[in-house]
């Protein structure tokens, strides 16, 4: 791990602004970084992010690097400081992003799907996205749940809301 004193190549000038001093990559990083782009097997953004660390390996500043790569500069930068940070695979990976957990559990598609597909309240001709969701939230079954998280649900599972064709969208 690295330590957390900030590298020279990001340590701030007088004028305030960064150091473009060469990423220091030993020679295994510069191998690994090459195999990386020339396997081909990565994404576009990791083999962008490869390239930009052996640009800034060879001396370019931020601004040829941005240009070099269709970048912006500030997008060179933090793959510097994430590269100090927290090395080459800080830099060309992003870090997980949690987002919110599912509203509803498997068994909770399974039991939406039964009721959107069964006979539809009276006085209507299939269910709508709303009446199923505050169903739902009425029955203690979610905290809260929204009618379009309902629509995508029963989308995947190509549901029928109440028409006499089980199981498919009417055609």
């Amino acid at each position: 791990m690295r330590s957390m004193s900030i590298p020279p190549f990001l340590q701030e000038t007088s004028l305030g602004r960064h150091q473009q001093d060469p990423v220091p990559l030993d020679e295994e990083e510069r191998h690994w970084l090459l195999s990386v782009i020339n396997k081909g097997e990565s994404g576009v953004r990791t083999l962008q992010r490869a390239h930009m660390l052996l640009l800034a390996s060879e001396g370019q500043n931020e601004r040829q690097i941005a240009e070099a790569l269709h970048a912006c500069a500030p997008t060179v930068g933090n793959r510097r400081r994430q590269y100090a940070e927290g090395g080459r695979q800080a830099a060309l990976h992003e870090r997980l992003r949690p987002g919110s957990a599912r509203k509803l559990a498997a068994t909770g598609d399974a039991t939406l799907l039964a009721w959107a597909c069964s006979a539809p309240p009276e006085g209507r001709v299939d269910w709508p996205m709303q009446l199923l969701a505050a169903t739902r939230i009425a029955r203690h079954l979610v905290a809260s749940i929204s009618d379009a998280t309902v629509r995508r649900t029963l989308k995947t599972m190509s549901a029928t809301r109440g028409s006499n064709n089980r199981g498919a969208w009417a055609r």
